[in-house]
């Protein structure tokens, strides 16, 4: 179904639909400050971050709702190359315009447009498909409409936060183990790591040097490490921890935060402690940087061990959504 067609549900409202690009970038960005400021959530989605969204090599399909030259709503849906059988559904409503029937038009259109994408993409008639939205803590509309669609709550995501008030200790490893700057391996063997753990844990299908690469814009390579197994005669990738500095968000926040993105380690190296070392590293690394505080965000299908482990190091629980999906 076209874009023209689906908006045609709510013709009354005069909007003007079309397809959002880069060039659109400033005006998204300006959309989705003024919903997340009149959401009183806890970030600001920064230009480059549109602008990195935009530049992914998903496949996506984006649209905006124009009145009187000003963007007042949008909505996107994205397929990753590396997960062909989940589509991300995304959108929002300036505060101004909600209330008149705008919301669920996108609800619907994304679904519509989610089932499109997913039908024609390169995976076995056997593998389940899904679309998926996140919904922050406290949307209840938006939870309405996917009810309404037969989406169910599958899991929940946990924002974790530690202050940075003493620069952390260094967890003690074997003589045989050690943490390294992520500057000291290639992206390729950093990569290869996390294809291994992303099969190991959730069956995924490898991404490509490319794919790995995209929306790095607020990464901060010198708060990220890589642990190592020194064993063999070369040494050997055994997890490691991506980190980012989202400096937008400083101002609503407070005060200054780095944010841990992605740990991994592959599951032969359970028994020893490198995640917490890991974790640990980017602790010291921010606190010398001057960040008052790490966050973090943690999925419930992984929490059981992980949040034990951040628990340990001083984070505590700050805010939750949840992750709705349908299966097509």
């Amino acid at each position: 179904m076209k874009v023209s067609e689906q908006m045609n549900l709510i013709p009354e409202l005069g909007f003007s639909w079309r397809p959002l690009t880069a060039s659109d970038s400033a005006e998204f960005q300006a959309l989705a400050n003024r919903i997340e400021d009149a959401d009183g959530l806890p970030y600001r989605t920064s230009e480059s971050e549109i602008f990195d969204l935009f530049n992914d090599d998903a496949h996506m399909r984006c649209i905006g709702g124009w009145k009187d030259d000003v963007l007042r709503c949008y909505a996107f849906v994205r397929i990753r190359e590396a997960n062909l059988t989940h589509a991300m559904c995304q959108g929002g409503v300036d505060p101004q315009y909600r209330g008149i029937g705008i919301g669920g038009a996108l609800v619907a259109w994304l679904t519509d447009t989610a089932k499109g994408l997913l039908e024609t993409a390169e995976v076995t008639s056997e593998d389940t498909k899904l679309i998926e939205f996140y919904v922050e803590m406290g949307n209840a509309e938006l939870e309405y409409h996917l009810n309404g669609l037969g989406y169910q709550w599958r899991r929940s995501f946990y924002d974790l936060r530690a202050p940075l008030i003493s620069q952390p200790s260094y967890v003690e490893l074997n003589s045989l183990f050690s943490i390294e700057p992520w500057q000291h391996f290639t992206e390729s063997e950093i990569l290869e790591v996390e294809n291994r753990v992303s099969y190991e844990q959730r069956q995924r299908s490898p991404q490509s040097l490319a794919t790995w690469l995209a929306g790095r814009s607020d990464f901060k390579p010198e708060w990220s490490f890589v642990a190592v197994d020194n064993r063999a005669d070369r040494p050997v990738i055994a997890g490691f921890l991506m980190a980012s500095a989202y400096e937008q968000d400083w101002q609503v926040l407070g005060w200054k935060e780095g944010n841990i993105d992605q740990i991994a380690v592959l599951e032969e190296y359970s028994a020893e402690p490198l995640a917490e070392a890991l974790i640990t590293a980017t602790m010291r690394a921010q606190f010398k940087d001057g960040m008052n505080h790490t966050a973090t965000g943690l999925s419930s299908t992984n929490a059981s061990g992980a949040l034990g482990i951040y628990k340990n190091l001083g984070f505590e629980t700050v805010a939750t959504a949840k992750l709705f999906s349908l299966s097509v």
